[in-house]
């Protein structure tokens, strides 16, 4: 079987910001804490799901009230 994948702080704490929907995917990765100078590419890079596909797949994003 596969090792299941689970979300870093920064991933869940990236999540739970762009969820709620205030902030700018940037400002959210910076929140976050990523670094300040690549948060426009890290929050790419999170959000697009080919690279970092166990944030796609982990259910904490169905869980999230996106409405």
């Amino acid at each position: 079987m596969p090792k299941e994948k689970f979300l870093t702080n920064r991933q869940k704490e990236f999540c739970k910001l762009v969820c709620e929907g205030i902030y700018s995917n940037a400002e959210c990765a910076r929140k976050a804490g990523y670094s300040h100078s690549q948060a426009n590419k890290t929050a790419s890079l999170l959000l697009n799901g080919r690279k970092r596909k166990k944030i796609w797949s982990n259910s904490y994003w169905s869980t999230q009230k996106i409405f």
